[in-house]
């Protein structure tokens, strides 16, 4: 697993990749595939609640508000 440093250095580079797909699709995706469970996602959630401003300022930066 990586660690933060590591996390945050990559993060730019994900954005880009996952520019203009549509988030819900994706997730229909990976959980119909079995690739994720629902409790999964649902914990990803509940961190992405947590991290909530954190996430904000990168939605900003890669022009997810939009």
């Amino acid at each position: 697993m990586m660690n933060p440093m590591q996390m945050m250095n990559k993060f730019p580079q994900f954005m880009q990749q996952m520019r203009g797909k549509n988030p819900n699709q994706m997730l229909n995706e990976l959980l119909s595939s079995g690739k994720v469970n629902q409790d999964q996602i649902n914990q990803a959630q509940k961190m992405a609640d947590q991290m909530g401003g954190r996430l904000n300022q990168f939605k900003s930066m890669f022009g997810f508000n939009k």
